[in-house]
C-alpha cells in the first residue's frame, strides 16, 4: 500500500514527490488515524487540550451534548448523524480534533490563501441542487486535485465512471481530454446543470439520474477502466456505492476505485466493517491519501456549531480546547483512497 501526503504537501496540481515517510499507516485503524493527527498538528498546545478533554469522564457533558445533537438533528432533519451522538466520548472528541488539526493545517496552507473556497458549482446553479441528498460540495482546488489523481490511474481514452456528481468532476474530466466520461446522480436538477454545461462548453459528456440503493440501468454497465466516488462518510453510504461501482463495471476485475471519504467519521466499529466488507469484495488499498478532500463549512453552520461548543463548554467542560478560536473548523477535510481487486 503507498501512504501519500496529506493536503498541504499537495499543491495543484500533485507534485511528483508524494510518498509520506510515515509507513505503515493504516485507514482502517483508529489508533493510526490519530498517531496522523499528533504527527501533523501545527497546534501542538490546543491538540494537548483536545487530548486532555478525551481523557475526561463525560458524565453531565456528554448526556448534554446528546440532547443538543438531537435537537440540532430534529430542527435541521440531520437524523442520519445519530450515530455520532451515541459514539464513546474519547473518540467522540477525538474525532472532533482530528478535524480541527485538518481544518487549521489547510486554513494555513498556501492553497487556501490563494485559492480559497470556491466551489465548482455557484449561484443560482448551487441552489437548484436538493440539498437534502447530503450533498456538499468540495473546492475547486479539490476538483482539480482529483483530475490529477485520475490521470495518473487512467488514460484519457479509457471509460470512467463518476458516481454522484455534485462536485461538477465529471466536466473537469472532459474539459481535461476524457471523452468517454459517465456520470450519474439522484438529483434530477443536478444532471440537467451537468448536462447543459457540457453542451454550452462544447465536450461529450453522458449524465443520468440514478439513484444506486435501486435496480440500476442495465444500459450502463461496462467494464469502465475507473470509477470514482465520494459518497456520504457513512458505512452504509461507502457500502451502496462501492457495490454499485462494481456492479456497474461488470464485474471486471481491471476497474480501479477511487473511493473519498472521511474515514473517522465511520467511527472505530465502521473501520473495521469496512475493511471486512472490502476483504469481501476482493478489494485491496492501493493507495491511501489521509487529508486530501476539501469542503468549504458554510457561515452558517460554523455559527450553530460555536454556539454548541460554547454551551457546552461554558455550563461543563470549561475547557481551553473549546475556548480557541480555532475549535470551530472552517474546513471538512476527508480521505482518499484507490481501490484494486486483489491478485487470484
Amino acid at each position: 500500500m503507498q501512504v501519500t501526503a496529506p493536503i498541504d504537501r499537495l499543491p495543484t496540481p500533485l507534485p511528483d514527490e508524494t510518498a509520506d515517510p510515515q509507513a505503515g499507516l493504516s485507514p482502517f485503524r483508529w489508533e493510526d488515524l490519530n498517531r496522523w493527527v499528533d504527527d501533523h498538528s501545527v497546534d501542538p498546545e490546543l491538540l494537548a487540550h483536545f487530548r486532555g478533554l478525551a481523557a475526561r469522564k463525560p458524565g453531565a457533558a456528554q448526556a448534554a451534548f446528546r440532547a443538543l445533537g438531537r435537537g440540532m438533528n430534529t430542527l435541521l432533519r440531520i437524523g442520519s448523524y445519530d450515530e455520532f451522538l451515541r459514539c464513546p466520548w474519547n473518540e467522540l472528541v477525538e474525532l472532533y480534533a482530528e478535524q480541527v488539526v485538518r481544518s487549521q493545517r489547510y486554513d494555513r496552507s498556501p492553497e487556501a490563501r490563494t485559492l480559497g473556497g470556491e466551489v465548482p458549482l455557484s449561484g443560482k446553479a448551487f441552489e437548484a441542487v436538493i440539498r437534502t441528498n447530503h450533498q456538499h460540495p468540495c473546492t475547486g482546488a479539490t476538483v482539480h486535485r482529483r483530475v490529477e489523481a485520475v490521470r495518473r490511474l487512467c488514460p484519457p481514452d479509457a471509460p470512467v465512471l463518476v458516481l454522484g456528481d455534485d462536485d461538477w468532476l465529471s466536466l473537469a474530466l472532459a474539459e481535461a481530454g476524457y471523452g468517454d466520461v459517465t456520470t450519474l446522480d439522484i438529483d434530477a436538477k443536478l444532471i440537467g446543470r451537468l448536462d447543459a454545461e457540457a453542451k454550452r462548453r462544447g465536450v461529450a459528456l453522458k449524465a443520468r439520474v440514478q439513484d444506486f440503493t435501486g435496480p440500476l440501468a442495465p444500459d450502463l454497465a461496462r467494464p469502465y477502466h475507473l470509477a470514482v466516488f465520494d459518497p456520504m462518510c457513512t458505512v452504509e453510504g461507502v457500502k451502496f456505492f462501492t457495490e454499485a461501482a462494481l456492479h456497474l463495471s461488470n464485474g471486471s476485475p481491471d476497474t480501479t476505485l477511487f473511493l473519498n471519504t472521511h474515514l473517522m467519521s465511520l467511527l472505530r466499529p465502521g473501520l473495521a466493517e469496512l475493511r471486512r466488507f472490502l476483504d469481501g469484495k476482493g478489494l485491496e488499498v492501493a493507495e491511501f491519501h489521509p487529508a486530501f478532500n476539501v469542503y468549504p463549512v458554510s457561515p452558517g453552520t460554523r455559527k450553530m456549531l460555536r454556539i454548541l461548543l460554547e454551551t457546552l463548554n461554558g455550563t461543563f467542560l470549561r475547557s481551553p480546547a473549546l475556548r480557541a478560536g480555532d475549535s470551530v473548523v472552517k474546513w471538512f477535510v476527508s480521505d482518499a483512497m484507490v481501490l484494486r481487486r486483489r491478485p487470484s
